[in-house]
């Protein structure tokens, strides 16, 4: 299971998107910082929130399996307050969009 808690302080805004958006995060236990993508769940739709968290399950699957020095890593996810948090590896920079 994929859903372990991780502790964490949110930061400031660094990317959005079509699902969600991306902020910086700090993890407390580690010091680190992370990159954490959020999606909001339709929380007055229960069908569509369970659609929306099999189709992140699979992305998280995905990304579980991943292990290669220029992928960002995957730490975890969890789910708070009807908010998907899927934690990565964060790499500053900024999007690899802006470097093409």
């Amino acid at each position: 299971n994929s859903y372990r808690q991780i502790r964490w302080q949110k930061g400031g805004l660094i990317g959005a998107g079509a699902f969600g958006k991306v902020c910086l995060g700090l993890n407390l236990d580690t010091g680190e910082l992370l990159a954490v993508k959020q999606v909001h769940l339709a929380s007055n739709d229960a069908e569509q929130a369970r659609k929306d968290i099999e189709l992140f399950e699979q992305e998280v699957a995905v990304m579980r399996e991943l292990n290669h020095e220029n992928i960002v890593r995957y730490f975890g996810t969890t789910i708070e307050d009807s908010c998907l948090n899927i934690f990565l590896e964060y790499a500053p920079g900024g999007s690899i969009s802006a470097l093409l």
